[in-house]
């Protein structure tokens, strides 16, 4: 620490009244008391071209002075996209496991369908075959039966019989030509509920019995 002229400002001896540069009186009120403190580097500017910096350069800064722009930075994909795009295509032997079910289901499929058909044709086969021999007992005893089932009568009274069997009805039913009118016999519950000559259908019990036993004489 040292004293210096109020006026002047030189450094003044230690205890010294006079000034020894200017001669002034020197008082407690003209001391000046400076201390040395270590001075401070000032930061060295940057400098590029025509601008100057104090403080370190942005990237953004420094682009614009080279003249190219800051290439912008990459957005992060959500783990999901990565996991996706990451994601290992099928293996062939997925691939093969799912072409053998959707076989394994088509194949169960055409069995179903097949086991379906052959159970109609069975039901279908059975009833026509119920009906073709079922047997019929007239009212009468004087009258004489020629057959007996009317699977036979109606090969003997129909040039080309024709069978049918409706599974969802459970009807059976024989047509056929006879002198050159057209006769259908429509059995239900193992007896002749009906007979249609060419389009008149017949229902009367009597009607039916007359027409049955045409068939069988």
């Amino acid at each position: 620490m040292a004293d210096r002229c109020a006026s002047c400002g030189a450094i003044l001896p230690e205890g010294a009244k006079l000034c020894t540069s200017c001669g002034k009186i020197v008082t407690k009120n003209t001391r000046l008391r400076t201390e040395n403190y270590p001075q401070r580097k000032a930061a060295p500017d940057v400098q590029t071209g025509a601008r100057v910096y104090s403080h370190k350069p942005t990237p953004t800064a420094v682009m614009d002075l080279i003249g190219q722009e800051p290439k912008p930075k990459r957005k992060s994909e959500p783990p999901q996209a990565k996991k996706a795009a990451g994601a290992k295509p099928k293996s062939k032997k997925q691939a093969k496991k799912k072409t053998s079910k959707g076989k394994f289901i088509a194949a169960f499929l055409i069995f179903i369908a097949v086991l379906l058909l052959l159970l109609f044709m069975l039901i279908y086969t059975l009833g026509i075959r119920e009906a073709k021999n079922l047997t019929y007992t007239p009212e009468s005893s004087v009258v004489k039966l020629s057959f007996d089932t009317y699977g036979e009568a109606a090969e003997n009274f129909f040039s080309a019989p024709e069978w049918s069997y409706n599974v969802f009805s459970g009807q059976a039913s024989v047509s056929g030509k006879n002198k050159g009118t057209t006769y259908k016999y429509v059995f239900e519950d193992g007896k002749v509920v009906c007979v249609y000559v060419g389009e008149e259908k017949l229902t009367e019990q009597k009607e039916i019995d007359i027409l049955v036993q045409r068939m069988f004489i």
